[in-house]
C-alpha cells in the first residue's frame, strides 16, 4: 500500500482436491523457459500499470534464492505471446509447507477469460508437486478482481497485521458477501 502499510495476505488452508488447470480455447498453458523473459515483463508491466523498463527479471525473479523456471507458469497465445504469468514461491515465514502464490498477472487485452484463475492453478499444483499443503499469497486492497479471483479459488483473508481486519472489512463492503460476483 501507498501509505505504508503492509499488503494484505490471504491464506489457502490446504491444496486438497485442486481442479487441473484447463486453458481456454486459443491459449496454451506450461512453464517458464529461456528466451520469456521479455514477455513476461511486458505482462508485469501491462497488467501492474508499471512505467516500461520497471520490471526486471533478473532483479525480480532469477536472483531471489527461490527461483527454478519450473516454478513459473505462463499462458500463451496459440501464436506463443506471453499473456499471463503467476508463480509457487517459497513462503518460509508460514512455515516449510506452504508456498506462496507470487506475481499474478494477466495482459489486460485478455483479461476476463480466466487465465489468472487458470495460471494460478498451474502454479498451485506445481506447488503440491513440491510436497506443499498450503498457499499464501500477498494483495493490496484496491485489486477487486484479483481478489474476487483468489476467493473462487479457496483463498481467505489473513491477519497478520491489526490494519487487516477493517481493510478486510471494507473490501468485503465492495464485494458483496461472498466476495465474489459469480
Amino acid at each position: 500500500m501507498s501509505d505504508g502499510l503492509p499488503q494484505l495476505v490471504m491464506h489457502r488452508p490446504h491444496l486438497d482436491d485442486l481442479p487441473q488447470p484447463i486453458p481456454p480455447t486459443g491459449y496454451q498453458l506450461r512453464c517458464f523457459e529461456d528466451g520469456d523473459e521479455a514477455g513476461w515483463c511486458e505482462v508485469m508491466e501491462l497488467a501492474f500499470e508499471w512505467d516500461p523498463g520497471q520490471a526486471n527479471f533478473e532483479a525480480m525473479m532469477r536472483s531471489d534464492s527461490a527461483y527454478s523456471p519450473e516454478r513459473i507458469r505462463l499462458v500463451l497465445t496459440m501464436q506463443g505471446q506471453v499473456v499471463g504469468t503467476a508463480s509457487c514461491w517459497s513462503a518460509a515465514r508460514f512455515g516449510d509447507d506452504h508456498r506462496s502464490l507470487h506475481y499474478v498477472a494477466t495482459h489486460p487485452e485478455h483479461r476476463k477469460r480466466r487465465l489468472g484463475f487458470q495460471v494460478s492453478l498451474a502454479a498451485m499444483h506445481h506447488a503440491v508437486d513440491e510436497g506443499a499443503r498450503a498457499m499464501v499469497l500477498l494483495t493490496d486492497d484496491f485489486r477487486d478482481a484479483a481478489i474476487r479471483t483468489y476467493v473462487r479459488m479457496g483463498f481467505v483473508p489473513f491477519n497478520t497485521h491489526h490494519s487487516h481486519p477493517e481493510r478486510w472489512r471494507l473490501i468485503q463492503g465492495r464485494l458483496g458477501p461472498r466476495g465474489s460476483d459469480d
